[in-house]
């Protein structure tokens, strides 16, 4: 007699949800592959950031509003599926680049955008930057 079992390797457990993110915005994080949840935790944490809901299967962070990137890693235990451990890199992305008369562009702006402005024309040069190391 020949007894067969399945078994799973590994577990698939992960926590889904945004990698880049923009200031100033509140995201969604969720427990995946583990159906009794868990609990989170902020565990590199360079700013200050606000947890606006949280469940056993979801936590809503709210990241600052600040000029420059800064990385934090959210971390879930999941008791409920063996004292597992897992966590996810976050970044809060830059706020988009000012153009001449500080317009500036939404952070999750992609593709290309003209801007037309007036020169003397007496001027020799012209320059143009960004204050997020965007390219012009």
């Amino acid at each position: 007699m020949i007894l067969m079992a399945y078994v799973p390797l590994f577990a698939q457990y992960s926590i889904s949800g945004p990698t880049e993110v923009c200031p100033n915005t509140t995201v969604r994080y969720t427990i995946t592959g583990c159906a009794g949840g868990g609990s989170f935790s902020m565990v590199v944490a360079p700013s200050t950031y606000t947890i606006v809901a949280q469940t056993l299967t979801y936590i809503d962070v709210q990241f600052p509003d600040y000029s420059g990137a800064n990385s934090y890693v959210l971390e879930a235990s999941l008791a409920s599926c063996g004292a597992v451990f897992i966590t996810k890199n976050i970044k809060v992305k830059s706020i988009g680049p000012s153009i001449s008369t500080n317009e500036s562009l939404a952070c999750e702006f992609m593709g290309t955008k003209t801007f037309e402005h007036s020169f003397s024309p007496y001027a020799s040069s012209w320059s143009a930057s960004t204050n997020t190391g965007w390219g012009i």
